[in-house]
């Protein structure tokens, strides 16, 4: 049976869960299923990104969460989610990229099969409260159907029988370049314009306070152990204007600030450490797992669900309220080379590659295609 899908984001970003859309589009692509996708206007490189594997790319305001406060969104959002429905034949399938867009999607349960991509399981219950309590009179808890990754999923299921929510399970996709093993880190380091003896340690995740990019900055600055030996680089788009501001207002000849977040698999290979140091709820942690499959090592916070992917046994993890701790291990195997080398090896690889390869994610994708 003919199969169409539509993709609906409300997130401007390109963090974790947009690089995961966005291989979902890509895969799409690859197996000739038409996808559109309906969002804001990604910011810069991410509007190209997303138009490369959409069939079409629609731009729209979204109705606000459940309470639609603006109508002329909400009429402009309906008409065009059921013009793209009238558009195909056969099935249609609603992929909306987090619960705020999905709490919208809803409205279409009966025309297409609604999923949201679950991110996130803190706010779990709120969220289920507020869809049994029904969407505009419209959408039962009932209606509800969560596509979410394994960790998530253990975290969410007694609540999801509790409420009789369906889910699917689909862990994250890492793209092919974080397989590839034809270049070596010298070579990524040249592309890169690093020097071959240069120790870079680097934070990959979109730039805004919860991140903890300018605590870590300060620190990094405060530690003459660390900042004369180590260069800093942040990886990620400018989400916060007051937190890019404050990193940049501390002129440090070691601390880099990029804006961007192309080319992770690269600047993953090439780094000697990457450090995670957010402490608020990850929605998955995507860098934490990229930088498992990149083969280098990682020092990160015990947040969101990291705690089901990396075991307690992980010299690297750190519990989120005790963060000073990572300047302390920073420096520990800044002092300590063999040490770090330990690190590298102890990285669950072998367990990440077989949950998180190529290959079981486009096993898992078809089954939900074929359940929807």
């Amino acid at each position: 049976m003919h199969i169409s899908i539509i993709i609906v984001h409300h997130s401007q970003n390109f963090g974790g869960a947009e690089r995961n859309l966005l291989s979902i589009m890509e895969q799409l692509k690859k197996w000739n299923i038409p996808c559109y996708f309906v969002g804001k206007n990604p910011r810069g490189q991410n509007y190209e990104n997303f138009k490369k594997y959409s069939t079409e790319i629609i731009l729209t305001r979204f109705p606000e969460k459940w309470k639609i406060k603006t109508w002329s969104a909400y009429f402009s959002f309906k008409n065009i989610i059921n013009r793209l429905i009238k558009k195909e034949t056969g099935r249609t399938i609603i992929l909306a990229g987090d619960v705020y867009t999905f709490w919208s999607c809803q409205l279409f349960y009966k025309k297409a099969t609604v999923y949201c991509l679950w991110q996130n399981s803190f706010d779990f219950k709120q969220t289920a409260h507020v869809l049994k309590r029904k969407y505009l009179n419209y959408v039962s808890v009932k209606n509800t159907k969560l596509v979410a990754s394994e960790s998530l999923i253990k975290k969410i299921k007694k609540e999801a029988h509790r409420y009789g929510i369906q889910y699917k399970t689909l862990n994250p996709c890492l793209r092919e370049e974080f397989f590839e093993k034809k270049f070596s880190k010298e070579d990524r380091r040249r592309k890169l314009g690093w020097e071959k003896d240069e120790r870079i340690a680097i934070v990959v995740a979109r730039i805004c306070p919860e991140k903890g990019q300018f605590w870590l900055a300060k620190e990094f600055v405060k530690n003459k152990i660390i900042s004369e030996k180590w260069k800093l680089i942040f990886v990620g788009h400018k989400l916060c204007n007051e937190e890019y501001s404050r990193i940049e207002s501390l002129q440090h000849p070691h601390i880099f600030l990029l804006n961007q977040q192309n080319n992770i698999a690269d600047y993953g290979k090439a780094a000697d450490l990457i450090i995670c140091p957010g402490w608020a709820s990850e929605s998955f942690g995507m860098a934490q797992v990229e930088a498992c499959i990149c083969q280098t090592p990682i020092l990160l916070t015990k947040v969101g669900v990291i705690d089901q992917l990396y075991s307690s046994e992980y010299k690297g993890l750190i519990p989120y309220n005790d963060k000073e701790k990572i300047i302390s291990l920073w420096e520990y195997y800044t002092k300590n080379e063999e040490a770090l080398k330990k690190l590298k090896d102890s990285l669950p690889y072998k367990e990440f590659y077989k949950k998180f390869c190529l290959e079981k994610w486009q096993e898992d994708l078809k089954a939900i295609l074929t359940d929807a």
